[in-house]
Order: structure tokens, then C-alpha cells, then sequence
């Protein structure tokens, strides 16, 4: 398997897999605490966790593909 360094130290590599369709990257933020976009409160009670499906640029001709677990506060 092939290692994936991102150069992003806001994100955390939680793990790498060669997939049929190209490389699956799972990610999750390492800040512990968010602003609100709208007020700018900074909270740390998380309300919920999805996660998102981000295309990234090709390697070696295979779709990279992160998979960005990201937390939702109150």
C-alpha cells in the first residue's frame, strides 16, 4: 500500500486503502474546538459527526478520494 502524505496538519490520516475505483483516504480534523460560522461562539459540544466525500487530484492515474470525518457543535 502505497503511504499518502497530505501536507495538511489540520487533518489526521486515520487510515489509507487502495479501493477498485482508486485510494479511499480517511481523515478527521484534530482541532478539538470550532468558531460557529454565523456568531463566531467557540464551543466544544459536539451535536452530531458525518462524513464527507471530498474528490482530491489523481495519482498515478487512480481518483483519490477523501473521506473527511467532521464534527458538527451546538
Amino acid at each position: 500500500m502505497l503511504s499518502i502524505p497530505l501536507g495538511l496538519p489540520e487533518l489526521k490520516v486515520i487510515k489509507q486503502e487502495l479501493l477498485s475505483y482508486g485510494y479511499a483516504i480517511h481523515v478527521e480534523k484534530t482541532e478539538t474546538q470550532e468558531r460557529c460560522p454565523h456568531c463566531g461562539f467557540a464551543t466544544s459540544s459536539v451535536h452530531d459527526r458525518r462524513t464527507r466525500k471530498v474528490r482530491d487530484l489523481a495519482i498515478f492515474h487512480q481518483p483519490v478520494y477523501l473521506f473527511v470525518k467532521v464534527k458538527r457543535y451546538r
